[in-house]
């Protein structure tokens, strides 16, 4: 089935004038299956709501807590999160719901980890908590472009993630976050702790952050980004 698949989207990628993908890796892969007319796929990055996920200028953020945002799904790493919060002894408001939160709360009883479960919040309360904490956790197995991470860099956080396609194309280790060495537990935990010692950085890689997501994912550099490129498919 999934050389099926392959074989369809090599005949529609081939066929296609102008392909857009939102990662780097994502065109290095589909550029690989087209024969002819180099150039036809560009990158376009997810973009988000820079107004609404920024950060507060009147408030420090809170740096004790970390927050995640997302499906309790395998996909996440849910388990490895809240057993490497366990270690290092921190807190994390996690929002989300999905098949691991019976797993996640077992993790919870059995470590005595200090994990507060919001089943789901909307955009208005996720960009309050943004600003509210500092530290933000994705330990993801795999990504495309993660969104919440973008939405939570914008507001200013400080993103600690795992070394994964998606997740190292925003985050660069000590600069814009902190990247784990794995999506191991003890790595997750390991890169939680360099964080927490390092806070006298926070201020600065969060400004770097913002600036990132403000020059790649606004949606003023989205549409003149996406126009660009369909003008010049076009002869414009």
């Amino acid at each position: 089935r999934g050389s099926v698949a392959r074989l369809i989207e090599a005949v529609l990628f081939n066929w296609a004038r102008l392909v857009s993908v939102t990662t780097e890796i994502a065109n290095a892969d589909i550029s690989r299956l087209i024969l002819c007319r180099k150039g036809k796929v560009f990158v376009a990055p997810t973009y988000v709501d820079t107004e609404l996920f920024a950060p507060d200028p009147d408030h420090v953020p809170e740096p004790g807590t970390l927050v995640f945002v997302g499906r309790l799904e395998p996909q996440k790493n849910v388990r490895a999160i809240a057993e490497a919060v366990a270690q290092t002894g921190m807190a994390l408001i996690m929002v989300g719901d999905g098949s691991e939160r019976p797993a996640v709360e077992a993790i919870i009883q059995r470590t005595g980890a200090r994990v507060t479960i919001i089943p789901r919040m909307q955009n208005m309360e996720i960009s309050a908590l943004f600003r509210q904490h500092r530290l933000f956790l994705l330990g993801s197995l795999h990504e495309g472009l993660p969104k919440v991470l973008i939405e939570a860099m914008s507001a200013g956080m400080v993103a600690i993630g795992s070394p994964i396609p998606g997740i190292v194309e925003l985050v660069e280790d000590q600069r814009t976050g902190y990247l784990a060495r794995s999506v191991a537990a003890e790595d997750l935990a390991e890169a939680i702790r360099r964080a927490m010692a390092e806070q006298a950085s926070h201020p600065a890689i969060s400004a770097a952050a913002r600036a990132r997501i403000l020059a790649r994912h606004s949606l003023d550099t989205y549409a003149t980004r996406e126009n660009s490129e369909m003008r010049r498919a076009i002869g414009l």
